[in-house]
């Protein structure tokens, strides 16, 4: 029986019964891969851009990680980030933002 990645690296267009098994590996795959990718971007563009301040604001540090300001919000919640906070206003280190992408929320 042929598994998902045969099917798709042949680009056939079939129909098929996998098993679970090979659902989850696949999804497994396509998950580090798509882990893998968004690091070597966001290493290769971020970490040395002299455009990119420091300190990012919710919007900038939302956007920096491709995530909502809900999610952001979670990860504070959570402890993935600890914000600077001065009155009102949050800022996140970059550093912290990265160290986020490279080692995941855990």
């Amino acid at each position: 029986m042929p598994t998902i990645f045969d099917t798709i690296n042949n680009e056939q267009n079939a129909i098929g019964i996998f098993r679970l098994s090979d659902l989850m590996e696949f999804a497994q795959a396509i998950r580090r891969d798509a882990i893998e990718d968004a690091k070597e971007q966001m290493a290769g563009a971020t970490a040395t851009d002299p455009d990119t301040p420091d300190l990012l604001t919710i919007n900038e540090a939302a956007a920096f990680l491709k995530v909502s300001r809900t999610t952001l919000h979670r990860y504070d919640k959570a402890g993935y980030l600890q914000p600077i906070t001065a009155g009102n206003a949050k800022r996140y280190r970059k550093a912290d933002l990265l160290r986020l992408i490279t080692q995941g929320a855990r």
